[in-house]
């Protein structure tokens, strides 16, 4: 905490910036790789959830039979 009258200094030097760069450089090679896995999963399950949801949810053959799948999504993003 920066006492009254005086000026917070943000720019690091010596070892405290060593630590600084230490923690990025740790961040990006370990933090966001897990993330961006992560992510990658979330998106697969996504797009294997909406095949799903298109096999499931068929129009009977009397009325085309198609995935109905496309039309909840349009209707959801009115």
């Amino acid at each position: 905490m920066v006492a009254q009258g005086e000026v917070a200094t943000l720019v690091r030097q010596g070892k405290e910036f060593g630590v600084d760069l230490y923690e990025l450089e740790k961040a990006a090679k370990v933090d966001f790789p897990v993330i961006s896995a992560d992510y990658g999963d979330a998106i697969g399950s996504c797009d294997r959830l909406r095949n799903g949801v298109d096999q499931a949810m068929r129009r009977p053959e009397q009325f085309g039979g198609d995935p109905l799948g496309d039309t909840a999504i349009a209707l959801r993003d009115e």
